[in-house]
C-alpha cells in the first residue's frame, strides 16, 4: 500500500527524491494517454495550469509508489550486507557528532534519490516499448534508447550498492566510537581512584 506520510512533505529535500523520479516516469506513460484520448491534447493547450497541477499530483502519487520500489530495493542492499544489526545500534546513539551524522543524512538522501531514479528509469522503459509496440515506428531510436538508459540502471544499482555499503562501514565505526570512552572521562574516572586511595 502506498503512503504518503506528512514527514515527507514537511522535508523538501525527501520530497525531491520522490517527485522528480515520479515526474521522469511519468512522461511516456502521458504521451501513451494522448495516444488513446486525443482530446486531451486539445485540454492542454486550453487549460495548461490545470494539466500541470494534474500531472504534478500524479507524480507525487508515483514518485510515492516508485519510493516503495525503491525502500525493497535498499532493504535488499542491507541484506546482503548485513547491516540491519549496525543501523538498529545506530539509531539508539545520542546524535552528538553532528558532523558524522550530518554526512550520513546526506548519503542516505543520495542512495534514496539514486535507487527511485534507478525505478524510474526501468518505469520510463516500459513506457518507451509501449509507445513503440503501439505507434510501430521509431524503434531503432527505442532500442539504442534502451540499451543506454540499461547501461545506467547498471550504473545506478553499482552506485547504489557502494554507497549502502559505505553508508554501514559509516555506523560501524560510530558505532564503535561510541563503545570506547572517551579521554577526559578515563581521565575522571583515573582522578577518583587516585582520589580514593
Amino acid at each position: 500500500m502506498i503512503s504518503i506520510k506528512d514527514s515527507d512533505f514537511a522535508n523538501p529535500k525527501q520530497l525531491i527524491t520522490q517527485t522528480v523520479p515520479g515526474i521522469f516516469a511519468m512522461i511516456p506513460f502521458t504521451y501513451i494517454l494522448i495516444i488513446f484520448i486525443p482530446s486531451l491534447k486539445v485540454l492542454s493547450e486550453n487549460n495548461f495550469e490545470l494539466i500541470i497541477s494534474a500531472y504534478l499530483f500524479f507524480s507525487i502519487l508515483l514518485g510515492a509508489l516508485i519510493n516503495e520500489i525503491g525502500s525493497w530495493i535498499e532493504g535488499s542492499y542491507d541484506t546482503k550486507i548485513s547491516t540491519k544489526t549496525e543501523w538498529d545500534k545506530y539509531l539508539l546513539q545520542p546524535k552528538n557528532d553532528l558532523i558524522i551524522h550530518s554526512v550520513i543524512s546526506s548519503v542516505v538522501l543520495r542512495l534514496k534519490f539514486n535507487i527511485n531514479m534507478l525505478v524510474s528509469i526501468v518505469l520510463f522503459e516500459i513506457g518507451l516499448i509501449s509507445i513503440a509496440i503501439i505507434k510501430k515506428e521509431n524503434l531503432f531510436f527505442t532500442i539504442f534508447t534502451i540499451f543506454l538508459s540499461s547501461l545506467l540502471i547498471i550504473f545506478l544499482y553499482k552506485t547504489g550498492k557502494d554507497m549502502a555499503e559505505g553508508l554501514h562501514d559509516y555506523r560501524t565505526i560510530l558505532n564503535e566510537k561510541n563503545k570506547t570512552p572517551s579521554l577526559p572521562l578515563v581521565f575522571q574516572r583515573r582522578c577518583c581512584c587516585n582520589r580514593q586511595r
